[in-house]
């Protein structure tokens, strides 16, 4: 039996087109709130009461502001010219039909004039897209040399792409075009906002509804465009109960009462709510809400998720299906299936299934018709209240949301938790494949109902139906563990599948083990500046001593968290006490013309330090560039300079006179650091000079960061600014101690 392969959260291109009248939407809105309020007068008579008292003298006139831009009414010739802001949307929207960035920078459509620059970058968009298929077949086949090749191609590729833009902005370069940046970012950061509102709202059930008018504006969307008949039918279909209105207000309460509190408001829209259709209300509260649909319909949503789950089954043999669904499904069904039967998939590749695998092809096939056909079954219920007809309202404020769901965003990905529809499926938290699988399923329900939004924003930007999946958030990666910091854009952890292929080890008896990668992100969590050594060490501590342990789903004690990072510390410590260079990072002194601050406030001024002060006791070094070792000091203030000084005229008169002279000449009165050539530390070590103004605590505290932010994500705050607390501060005595000892005993035998 053959099977059409259906997708119920996205229209075909050609029904997404553009609906840009801000004035129109609004008159609609209020006219509809005002009808709500006194429905003795029809929603006509409100929308020209609405309409009266917008125009030139009513009481609400309409205040269009004036806009200064730069329009080219001719190839190559660009002028100033001031209009109306709805004049001016009118022109690019009817009058011309221009593309539109969320910036407000209009360009020509692509059948009118061709890019060559998106030529360009299409052209690397294909070349990245097989490179990565290269990737994956290496992986797969377990060639690490040429997995580690192909992904720096991919990667090659990328990062040329993702140049073109600030190439842009360069006035010294021939593609400069200052405007393309800014739609470009502005592109980026709409959608990534649209898709982290759709992800909120989908998996915990919140919205951004930092003020009341925010709520009113979505309530009026509901009963304007909410797929009310379509609604009451599913609902009829599968016993699904209508929210009440104390339902519907239940869940306003549960996203505005992070933001504001205000009993007359809360009245205002509980009256609206009152007026509202059972459709309505429902359109409010399940549209894009899985949360919601489960809250007020116990059981139903993780009944629908267990369906798709079990898709997965053993394949039986005799089975009549349609044996090329896998063919016909999408790319996002396809990383699913592939996903939910990762133990048949591992050391194969997808494209050679059918013909060297093909038992393994009859029961990924069959579980992708299994998946379809549960996909036919729900396909009006998810029409009806998994495909948006709008988008959510007031998204310029949305960085401002209190987060449930989205653990990290950034300008194109969106990062978010499965956890809670994993407990809510399984009964549990922990990392069977039914916990996977679950997972799995949230990110593709999510991912749908992303895409749908995306060409929703696209039509409205106004891209053609050619160029309208364009714009897509595909599904990337799946973190089963993800580890948050208090530092934006800074995490760690496992990565367990990257695009639908499992990170797994196929072994000789045909077995495998999962080898999930690890990831981390974040310039102080990965600082280039400390030693390969400490990084290793670092980053073994958080595979293996953090996430390795809850993925083998062991508690975390006290001594998996503390031990390795106190004793790394202790270490730290007395190789800084015992004069070692081991734990400080390397900085390079220049040629003093590379340095527009000039050579007193730059590294060359350490360079003259050592040449005219420590150079002839210790030995001459070659002119810049030259790499040096970086030591923070405690010598902040005046007194402190002079202190030392006069206590190396103690130790070394002649090195202490040239110290105070060279200080005077350049009037340098504090020193945060100090920087010794390498080729010195290399062959002399240390200068013994040094050793008593080393500020210790703060040299701890930089070497520790990676420790100190890690540590953070356990509720472990240890360092301060002013580094008058460390983490080893209650052992560091005994440990110097019974270093000594341990010393002493090896110097005696």
């Amino acid at each position: 039996m053959t099977l059409e392969a259906i997708n119920p959260f996205v229209k075909e291109p050609s029904y997404y087109t553009r609906k840009v009248d801000i004035l129109e939407g609004y008159k609609l809105a209020s006219a509809t709130y005002l009808h709500s309020k006194h429905q003795q007068f029809s929603l006509d008579y409100c929308l020209k009461y609405v309409t009266d008292q917008m125009k030139a003298g009513g009481t609400n006139e309409l205040k269009d502001p004036r806009v200064m831009f730069i329009s080219q009414r001719k190839r190559g010739n660009r002028a100033k010219e001031v209009s109306t802001l709805s004049a001016l949307l009118n022109e690019v929207v009817n009058d011309q039909n221009l593309m539109l960035s969320p910036s407000l920078i209009a360009y020509q459509r692509p059948e009118v004039v061709k890019s060559l620059l998106s030529e360009f970058l299409f052209g690397n968009v294909k070349k990245r897209k097989d490179y990565k298929n290269l990737m994956f077949k290496y992986e797969q086949e377990g060639n690490k040399t040429l997995q580690t090749f192909y992904n720096i191609l991919q990667s090659s590729v990328k990062e040329l792409n993702n140049s073109l833009s600030g190439a842009g902005v360069s006035k010294f370069n021939a593609i400069y075009c200052k405007s393309s940046h800014l739609s470009l970012t502005s592109g980026c950061r709409t959608a990534t906002s649209y898709a982290n509102a759709s992800n909120e709202r989908f998996i915990a059930g919140n919205r951004h509804y930092h003020k009341h008018n925010v709520v009113l504006q979505e309530l009026s969307n509901a009963v304007l465009y909410g797929p009310h008949k379509e609604i009451l039918e599913v609902a009829e279909k599968y016993n699904i109960v209508l929210p009440s209105v104390e339902q519907t207000m239940e869940c306003i309460l549960k996203s505005s009462r992070k933001y504001w509190r205000d009993n007359r408001n809360e009245a205002f829209i509980l009256d609206y709510i009152k007026t509202m259709s059972p459709a309505a209300r429902a359109a409010f509260c399940y549209t894009g809400d899985a949360y919601h649909l489960s809250k007020f319909n116990p059981g139903f949503v993780e009944a629908m998720f267990e369906e798709f789950i079990d898709t997965a089954k053993d394949y039986s043999k005799g089975e009549i299906i349609d044996k090329d669904i896998l063919g016909k499904i999408d790319g996002d069904k396809v990383v699913t299936v592939s996903l939910f039967r990762s133990n048949l998939m591992v050391g194969k590749k997808f494209k050679e299934l059918k013909e060297k695998h093909s038992d393994v092809y009859d029961q990924v096939n069959t579980t992708a018709y299994n998946f379809e056909n549960t996909v036919h079954k729900y396909a009006d219920l998810i029409d009806a209240l998994w495909r948006p007809r709008y988008l959510p309202a007031s998204i310029g404020k949305f960085r401002s949301i209190m987060r449930e769901a989205v653990l990290t965003s950034d300008t194109d990905s969106t990062i978010f938790s499965t956890m809670y529809w994993t407990e809510k499926v399984t009964g549990a938290l922990d990392f069977c494949k039914k916990s996977y699988n679950v997972g799995y399923l949230v990110v593709y329900f999510a991912s749908q109902i992303v895409s749908n939004a995306l060409s929703i924003l696209c039509a409205n930007m106004g891209i053609g139906v050619k160029q309208l999946d364009m714009l897509q958030m595909k599904n990337e990666y799946y973190f089963p563990i993800y580890g948050l910091t208090n530092i934006s854009k800074h995490y760690f952890a496992l990565r367990s599948a990257q695009e639908g292929v499992i990170k797994a080890k196929l072994q000789d008896d045909g077995s495998f083990i999962e080898t999930p990668e690890l990831e981390i992100k974040g310039v102080h969590l990965i600082s280039s500046k400390a030693s390969i050594q400490f990084m290793i060490d670092f980053q073994e501590y958080i595979e293996h001593h953090i996430l390795g342990q809850l993925l083998q789903d062991k508690d975390l004690r006290w001594n998996d968290v503390m031990d390795k990072p106190i004793k790394q510390e202790l270490n730290i410590r007395h190789n800084i006490r015992s004069g070692e260079i081991d734990y400080y990072s390397r900085e390079q002194i220049k040629d003093p013309k590379d340095y527009k601050q000039g050579e007193d406030n730059s590294n060359f001024f350490q360079y003259l330090l050592w040449r005219e002060v420590f150079a002839p006791k210790y030995g001459d070094v070659d002119n810049p560039p030259l790499y040096a070792v970086k030591i923070p000091v405690d010598l902040s203030k005046p007194r402190k300079v002079k202190a030392w000084v006069a206590q190396v005229k103690q130790t070394d008169f002649a090195l202490g006179e040239r110290l105070e002279h060279f200080l005077e000449t350049k009037d340098r009165t504090q020193f945060t650091s100090i920087l010794i050539p390498q080729q010195i530390i290399d062959t002399t070590g240390l200068p013994i000079e040094i050793l008593p103004v080393i500020d210790e605590a703060r040299a701890v505290s930089q070497i520790m960061t990676p420790y100190y932010i890690a540590l953070q994500t356990f509720g472990l705050y240890v360092g301060n600014t002013k580094n008058t607390r460390l983490l080893s501060d209650p052992y560091i005595d005994e440990f110097m101690r019974q270093t000594e000892q341990s010393m002493q005993c090896d110097q005696a035998a």
